[in-house]
């Protein structure tokens, strides 16, 4: 079977073009204050952080989507995926896991988890 490869974060947003020309944690945090309350900002900066080598921030940024938005079934299968591509599968499993805990009655919980 083949691997779920999200397509690259493409924006036309000046602040987040700012830090993808320098992505750090130093250009990440007043990014955070402005564009915080958005799931996929921190989708999208974890991604850009992790593929830049920042992968324990990128990681941190990413599980922020997880603390936000505990029971958004849909904002956490998106996390489980990034974590799959970055091949961090006993946090993805975790992840699907607790879907399946409160989304017991969708057949797709239980696919995600196989």
């Amino acid at each position: 079977y083949g691997e779920v490869i999200l397509p690259p974060f493409k924006t036309n947003n000046s602040h987040l073009n700012t830090f993808l020309k320098n992505p750090s944690q130093t250009s990440y945090k007043p990014l955070k204050t402005s564009l915080g309350k958005d799931a996929h900002f921190y989708f999208d900066v974890g991604s850009v952080l992790w593929q830049n080598g920042e992968k324990d921030l990128g990681l941190r940024v990413l599980s922020n989507c997880a603390e936000l938005y505990p029971g958004n079934a849909e904002y956490l299968r998106i996390l489980a995926s990034k974590l799959e591509q970055f091949h961090l599968l006993d946090f993805a499993i975790d992840l699907y896991q607790r879907i399946l805990a409160f989304r017991s009655e969708e057949p797709q919980s239980y696919r995600d988890l196989a």
